[in-house]
């Protein structure tokens, strides 16, 4: 379920690690600052998953690379909405996009490498996944 409210629910008691409560450090009440630290926690089982499986795929001798992204992004830092559709911030459509490349596949397509990292700071949209998925794989 990835960061998905209710946030608290979505990672285990040993990543409970966020609790800001200064509304000065923050700029939230103390109710909005609990889901708000929720929501960092959920982010943060949720890179360790992501982790872990990069770990369990990069073991095996023909790993090329894994992508990932989110089907959406939430907005719970200034608003709390989440990823309320009739309420909609452009924030909500801010989504995280991660390329992990191998040596192999860097050494095998040098300038789809060169291509990535040259725009890694340009926006991206996940409507246009299949054909980056597609040119990634050299299809």
């Amino acid at each position: 379920m990835g960061s998905h409210l209710p946030y608290d629910r979505r990672y285990p008691n040993k990543f409970d690690i966020y609790k800001f409560k200064d509304p000065l450090i923050i700029g939230k009440s103390e109710n909005n600052a609990t889901i708000y630290n929720e929501y960092l926690n959920s982010v943060l089982y949720n890179d360790f998953i992501i982790e872990k499986i990069y770990e369990e795929v990069s073991s095996h001798s023909n790993f090329a690379g894994l992508v990932y992204f989110s089907d959406h992004a939430e907005d719970s830092f200034d608003t709390d909405l989440g990823h309320n559709p009739s309420a909609f911030t452009f924030d909500m459509t801010k989504i995280p996009v991660i390329v992990f490349l191998s040596d192999l596949y860097k050494k095998a397509y040098p300038d789809s490498y060169e291509n990535l990292v040259n725009n890694k700071s340009k926006y991206f949209t996940n409507d246009s996944i299949y054909d980056f998925i597609l040119s990634l794989m050299q299809v």
